[in-house]
C-alpha cells in the first residue's frame, strides 16, 4: 500500500459510508421486516399468511415501515462511531468483558422471550433496546478481538465494517420482529383487544362477533381472518363477502 492510498479501514470509517452502502440495501431490509413481521404474527395462529398476501399488502406495510429506515441509519452511525472508540480500547480484555455482557443481555432477553413475558409495548421496546445494546456489544467484542486476535479466531479478521454493519442490522430486524410478534399475539390472545368486533356479511350469513374464544385477528386487502381458540384453527373470508367490520373498542 502506497503512502497516498487510503486504507480500507479509513474508507469505511468515512461518514458517507452509510449512504453508499446501507441505502442500496434499504428496500430489501424493509421488505424483510414487513414480511417477517406478518409471517411471525400469523404463524402463531396457524395461518399460512403468504398464501393470502398480495403485492399491495406488502406495499402498504413497506410504507408503514419506512420509519425503520431512519432508525437503522442512526444505529449505523452509532456503531460506526463505537468502532472508532473501540480501536482505542483495551485489547483482549475488551473481548472477555464483551462476552460476559453479551451472555448476560441475551440470557435475559431469551428468558423474557421463552417465558412469554412480552405483554406490553413497553416491554417490547425495552427488549428491543436490550437486543440492540447486545448487538453493539458484539461489535465492541469483535473490534476488541482484532486488537489482539486469539489464534483460533483469526478467521474472523477479514470481516470488514460494512459487512459487520449489514449483518447486525439484519439480525436486529429479525429479533425486533420476533419481539413485536409476541407483543401483538399477546394483545390478541391474552388481552383480547379485538373482543366485541363485529364482522357483518353481505349475504344471509350471521355476523361474527369477537369473543374470548372466536375472534378477529386481522386482514389483508382481500381477506379477513378469524381465529377459533378452542380448535386452534383460523378461518379466512373474502373481502367480497364482507359488508363491514365494526370494532368493539
Amino acid at each position: 500500500m502506497t503512502a497516498n492510498s487510503p486504507s480500507n479501514d479509513s474508507e469505511e470509517a468515512s461518514p458517507f459510508w452509510v449512504l453508499t452502502t446501507f441505502f442500496p440495501y434499504s428496500l430489501g431490509i424493509i421488505i424483510f421486516i414487513s414480511t417477517a413481521r406478518q409471517f411471525m404474527i400469523f404463524k402463531e395462529f396457524n395461518l399460512p399468511i403468504f398464501n393470502f398476501l398480495e403485492v399491495s399488502d406488502l406495499t402498504i406495510r413497506i410504507v408503514n415501515d419506512l420509519y425503520g429506515l431512519f432508525v437503522f441509519v442512526i444505529f449505523s452511525l452509532i456503531i460506526m462511531f463505537l468502532k472508532d472508540l473501540i480501536k482505542k480500547g483495551i485489547g483482549r480484555k475488551g473481548f472477555y468483558w464483551g462476552l460476559v455482557i453479551i451472555t448476560l443481555i441475551f440470557g435475559f432477553v431469551g428468558f423474557i422471550y421463552w417465558a412469554n413475558r412480552i405483554h406490553s409495548f413497553c416491554m417490547h421496546f425495552i427488549i428491543s433496546c436490550l437486543i440492540y445494546l447486545g448487538l453493539c456489544t458484539c461489535a465492541f467484542t469483535y473490534k476488541s478481538l482484532l486488537q489482539d486476535p486469539l489464534p483460533w479466531l483469526r478467521w474472523v479478521a477479514p470481516v470488514n465494517n460494512k459487512t459487520l454493519m449489514l449483518t447486525l442490522i439484519l439480525i436486529f430486524s429479525f429479533l425486533f420482529c420476533k419481539s413485536l410478534s409476541r407483543y401483538v399475539v399477546s394483545e390478541l390472545k391474552v388481552k383480547k383487544v379485538s373482543k366485541g368486533t363485529v364482522i357483518k356479511f353481505r349475504g344471509k350469513q350471521s355476523p361474527i362477533v369477537s369473543s374470548d374464544t372466536v375472534y378477529y385477528i386481522g386482514n389483508t386487502t382481500k381477506y379477513v381472518f378469524v381465529y377459533n381458540e378452542s380448535t386452534g384453527n383460523c378461518a379466512s373470508y373474502s373481502m367480497d363477502e364482507i359488508a363491514s367490520i365494526e370494532t368493539g373498542k
